[in-house]
C-alpha cells in the first residue's frame, strides 16, 4: 500500500537508504538477526513529527522507521485459497451454453449509451470524438496515484534494461505511438491539476503476424484513495453480436472476406476534456497524455464497437452493402463476412474501405478463399502474401479460429501436451491440456477428452474415461441442408454440457439436452434468418410425451423447460431417432480423435436425411401413461372446507375500518330508531351527537358482539 508523504517534512542534504520507500516494493535481500544491529551507526535519530515515523541513520542511508497514522482509515485484505471443489463448476462452464443475451440494459449501460449519444461528434478529418463515460459522483474521490505510476514505470525501465530485444520493440511501440500523434507531452504546470496516471507494461505476442510486442495501459492501477479510473467508469452494454452467431453466419457465404481494422481503439480521439485522467510517464522522462480511446480502460471495447455501429448509421445513405455488414459481421475490430459472387466481394471490399476511410481508420490483413476477390489489394494490406511458401503453414487466426484460405477450412491447432510418463494423469492435468484446445462451433466436440466426474481432482483417472453418456453429458446437434439436385447434408454447429454433479433421471436429463437444442435453434434462427421447416430429433419417447403436453400437467422441474422448449419452437416438429443414429449421442459417448474424421454420422447426420420424409424413423408408441411420465405429473390437492354463517354484527362491523366511525354511525342508527318513535312535532334531527348517545351506541356494539361470540353465557346471564 503506497503512503501518502506530501504533508511530511524531510529534511534536506541526508541519502535515504530507499527514496521510493513510501512505494510498496520487492525484497532485495533478507538479513539476519546476527548483523541486524551492525547496519546502525551510534548516532543518527531524526523524528519527523508525533503521529509520523523517525529517520534512522544506517550503513545504507537513512530508513523510514515506525508507524504511519492515516488521515482516512483503509483497509487492505489478502485472501489466499487452494479450492479443489470448484473443479467440476470449471468443466461444466467448459463445455457450457452460454445465456441468451439479454436485450435489456442495466441503468448503468443505459445510462452510459446515453452519454456517448449525446457527446459523440467527428472532428475536421471525419474520426469520431468521444468522451469517457464516468461517474460522476465518484469521480471527486479519484485520488493521486503519480507516485505509483512513476515506481512502476522505474521497474520496467529496470526490466527492459536487462532485455534490450525487448526494450528496442518496446520502445518502437511507444515511439509510433508518439509520431502518429496518439499521445504527446505536457508541460505539467500549464495542465489540469487534477489527473490519472496510466502505468503501461509490455504484452508479448509471438503469434501476431504485425506487431509482436504490445504495450497495454494499466486503468486498474489504484491511487491514494484506493480508487482507480476504471472503478469511476461505467463500462457500457454489449453492442455487437457473439461471435459465434458471426461464424455460423459467414461459413454460408460462397466467398468469404475478412479483415481488421489496424489500431482500432487509436483511430478514436478523446474529447481534450477527459484526456486529462489518461496522462502516463515515458522516456524522455516527462509526462504525456494519451489522446485517443485507450486499450486497458474499462469503456474502450465499448467506445470501439459503439463507434462502428454509429459510422454504419452515419454513412448508410453512402454506403449501403458496407453499413449493413458492419452492423452484424465484426466482432471487435475483426470482419468476418462474405457474399455471393467476386463482383459483390469486390463491391462489398471497396465500400467498406471507403467507409472506414472516411473515419480515419483502416482495413487490413484482408483475406479470400477467392483470390480475385483481392485483386487490387496491395500486398502489405494482405493477410498472405502472394507468394505461397507451401512448406509453411498459411492459415490466418480471426476470431480465434484458424482458417485456411486456399481450402476454405477451419483448422484446429492442438497445442503441445506434455504430460511426464511417471505422474498420473488426473483430472486436473487432464482439464488444464482440454481447456487449451478452442472449438467454438462444437465441431470436435465428441473428440474432446472429457475427465470421469466421481473422482477427486488430483486422483488417478481409470482406463476407461468416458462414462454412461446419460449420467455424464448430453449433446445437441444442428445440421444444415444444401440442395443443388442431390441432397447433402452438412454440421453447422454443436454444443455440450457436462451434467451437473447432483444424479437426476436420464428422462430430465434428455429433457435438458431437448432445451437446450432448442436454445441453441433460437440463436442460429437469428443469426441465420432462412425460412426452413425445423425438425428436432431426439432418443427420449418420455421427453416427446412431456412436449405433447400442458407445461402446467408437470411438475415444476419438467413444466418450467417444456415450456421454454415450446415457446423456441413454435412451428417445429418433434421426431423420435435411435440412439445408435443419433450423431448427439457421439457428444455423449465420445469419439477418439483418430476416428473423428471418418465419422460420416457425426459430419453429415444419419443416411435417411438425405432421403425423404417417408424413409425417417417412425415413434413408437408411448403415452403419457408409462412410469416415468406418470412420476411427472402434477399432484393436485383437494381441500373441502366448511364456514358457518357470519352473525348480522359480524357482516356490520366489517363494513367499517375506523372505530371512532362505526360508534358515530351507530350512535345516528339508534337516534333515527327513537325519532321515528316521537311524534312529528317533538323531533330534534339536526342537533350534534350528545356524550351520552356515544355512549350508548358503543354500549350496544359491545352488547351485540358478546350475544354473538358467547350465546350460551349469554342467556345464562339474561335468564339471571
Amino acid at each position: 500500500m503506497s503512503v501518502d508523504v506530501t504533508s511530511w517534512s524531510l529534511p534536506t542534504g541526508i541519502q535515504l537508504a530507499d527514496p521510493s520507500f513510501y512505494d510498496p516494493g520487492s525484497i532485495d535481500v533478507v538479513l539476519g538477526a546476527e548483523v541486524f544491529f551492525d547496519l546502525f551507526k551510534a548516532s543518527g535519530r531524526i523524528s519527523l513529527g508525533d503521529t509520523l515515523p523517525t529517520l534512522v541513520n544506517s550503513v545504507f542511508g537513512w530508513i523510514v522507521s515506525g508507524k504511519v497514522s492515516e488521515g482516512a482509515p483503509r483497509s487492505a485484505f489478502v485472501c489466499n485459497v487452494a479450492s479443489t471443489a470448484d473443479l467440476h463448476n470449471d468443466m461444466e462452464r467448459f463445455w457450457a451454453i452460454e445465456d441468451e443475451p439479454t436485450t435489456a440494459y442495466s441503468p448503468e449501460e443505459a445510462l452510459c449509451g446515453k452519454i456517448f449519444s449525446e457527446t459523440v461528434t467527428r472532428d475536421s478529418d471525419g474520426r469520431y470524438v468521444v468522451r469517457l463515460p464516468l461517474k460522476r459522483n465518484l469521480l471527486d474521490n479519484l485520488g493521486d496515484n503519480r507516485r505509483s505510476a512513476l515506481h512502476r514505470y522505474r521497474l520496467i525501465e529496470n526490466r527492459l534494461g536487462r532485455d534490450p530485444g525487448l526494450a528496442t520493440e518496446y520502445r518502437k511501440f511507444m515511439d509510433e505511438y508518439f509520431q502518429l500523434g496518439h499521445m504527446e507531452r505536457i508541460d505539467e504546470n500549464n495542465a489540469s491539476s487534477q489527473a490519472f496516471f496510466l502505468p503501461h507494461h509490455p504484452v508479448i505476442r509471438a503469434e501476431s503476424s504485425t506487431t509482436k510486442v504490445r504495450v497495454v495501459f494499466d486503468a486498474s492501477c489504484k491511487s491514494a484513495t484506493g480508487r482507480s479510473l476504471n472503478d469511476v467508469m461505467l463500462v457500457g452494454p454489449t453492442v455487437q453480436q457473439d461471435w459465434r452467431s458471426i461464424i455460423i453466419r459467414s461459413r454460408l457465404h460462397p466467398i468469404m472476406l475478412i479483415a481488421d481494422i489496424t489500431k482500432m481503439y487509436r483511430q478514436i480521439r478523446l474529447h481534450p476534456g477527459d484526456t486529462h485522467l489518461q496522462r502516463t510517464p515515458d522516456e524522455p522522462i516527462g509526462v504525456y497524455e494519451l489522446k485517443t480511446v485507450t486499450y486497458g480502460t474499462a469503456s474502450a471495447p465499448f467506445l470501439a464497437t459503439r463507434v462502428v455501429s454509429q459510422l454504419a448509421t452515419d454513412e448508410k445513405c453512402h454506403y449501403p452493402l458496407a453499413a449493413e455488414v458492419a452492423c452484424k459481421d465484426f466482432y471487435v475490430d475483426d470482419l468476418f463476412t462474405g457474399a455471393k459472387t467476386v463482383n459483390e466481394a469486390i463491391e462489398l471490399r471497396k465500400q467498406m474501405e471507403a467507409m472506414f476511410n472516411s473515419a480515419g481508420m483502416k482495413l487490413r490483413k484482408w483475406a479470400s478463399n477467392v483470390p480475385a476477390s483481392l485483386q487490387d489489394v496491395p500486398e502489405e494490406n494482405r493477410a498472405i502474401k502472394d507468394l505461397v511458401d507451401f512448406d509453411k503453414d498459411q492459415s490466418i487466426k480471426t476470431l480465434g479460429l484458424h482458417w485456411e484460405p486456399q481450402t476454405d477450412r477451419l483448422k484446429y491447432v492442438i497445442p503441445n501436451i506434455t504430460i511426464d510418463r511417471e505422474s498420473a494423469v488426473t483430472k486436473r492435468n487432464t482439464l488444464s491440456s482440454v481447456a487449451k484446445l478452442f472449438d467454438p462451433l462444437g465441431l470436435v466436440g465428441c473428440g474432446v477428452l472429457r475427465t470421469a466426474t466421481t473422482h477427486d481432482c488430483d486422483q488417478e483417472l481409470p482406463e476407461n474415461l468416458f462414462s454412461d453418456a446419460s449420467e455424464t453429458a448430453y449433446g445437441v446437434y444442428v445440421k444444415s441442408t444444401n440442395s443443388s439436385g442431390q441432397t447433402k447434408t452438412a454440421l453447422l454447429t454443436s454444443r455440450s454440457k457436462v451434467a451437473p454433479p447432483k444424479q437426476i433421471s436420464i428422462p430430465r436429463l434428455e429433457l435438458r439436452g431437448a432445451r437446450s437444442a432448442a436454445e441453441l435453434y433460437g440463436k442460429v434462427s437469428d443469426s441465420l434468418r432462412i425460412d426452413a421447416r425445423i425438425h428436432f430429433w431426439v432418443y427420449s419417447t418420455t421427453v416427446l410425451s412431456w412436449l405433447q403436453a400442458r407445461p402446467l400437467t408437470w411438475t415444476t422441474f419438467v413444466a418450467n423447460r417444456v415450456a421454454t422448449i415450446q415457446r423456441l419452437t413454435q412451428n417445429c416438429e418433434w421426431h423420435f431417432v435411435h440412439g445408435v443414429e443419433n450423431p448427439a449421442d457421439i457428444i455423449s459417448r465420445g469419439l477418439p480423435a483418430d476416428e473423428l474424421a471418418s465419422c460420416k454420422v457425426w459430419w453429415e447426420g444419419p443416411t435417411w436425411l438425405r432421403k425423404s420424409s417417408e424413409f425417417w424413423p417412425t415413434s413408437p408408441l408411448e403415452t403419457q401413461s408409462n412410469p416415468e411420465c406418470s412420476r411427472e405429473v402434477r399432484k393436485t390437492a383437494h381441500i373441502a372446507t366448511s364456514q358457518p354463517d357470519s352473525s348480522f354484527i359480524d357482516e356490520y362491523i366489517a363494513l367499517f375500518s375506523s372505530y371512532s366511525r362505526l360508534v358515530r354511525t351507530t350512535a345516528y342508527w339508534r337516534r333515527l330508531s327513537t325519532v321515528l318513535r316521537t311524534p312529528r312535532a317533538e323531533r330534534k334531527m339536526f342537533e350534534p351527537l350528545t356524550l351520552s348517545e356515544l355512549q350508548g351506541a358503543e354500549f350496544a356494539l359491545i352488547r351485540c358482539v358478546q350475544q354473538a361470540a358467547f350465546p350460551e353465557e349469554w342467556k345464562t346471564l339474561y335468564k339471571n
